[in-house]
């Protein structure tokens, strides 16, 4: 892992995980695999989307996700709903009321949840 990305994880660790202007409705974050940049996923003026990295287009190791077969394709929402693969990284309403989080901003609980989950080995970095 270079040192760059290690810097970003320790940062991003870190009580200090601002995504953009969330007032203004604008969030960014990097898809990672070790150090290998998958791809990067936005939200600005009401809609989602994503694009894989010319890294990861370039490399044989690890097979495009299900979700996004089309590695030079950018994929966009259109709508504010953002896809399953990325949302089922937020915990359900139930546990963030166990956690006493009242925030409801799909780019704050991306931000604060969206890190890790079990079930993939991918990392979710808000930039």
């Amino acid at each position: 892992m270079s040192i760059m990305n290690k810097l970003k994880m320790l940062w991003h660790d870190s009580e200090q995980t601002n995504v953009g202007a969330i007032n203004g409705k604008y969030g960014r974050f990097d898809l990672m695999k070790d150090d290998l940049l998958i791809g990067v996923l936005e939200y600005a003026n009401d809609s989602w989307t994503f694009k894989y990295s010319p890294d990861f287009i370039k490399q044989t190791e690890f097979a495009p996700l299900v979700n996004f077969p089309d590695c030079q394709k950018l994929y966009t929402t259109g709508t504010d709903q953002l896809w399953p693969f990325f949302s089922s990284r937020i915990p359900g309403m139930a546990q963030l009321r166990y956690a006493n989080d009242d925030q409801k901003d799909i780019l704050t609980l991306l931000q604060k949840y969206g890190r890790h989950v079990i079930a993939n080995p991918y990392v979710l970095i808000p930039v």
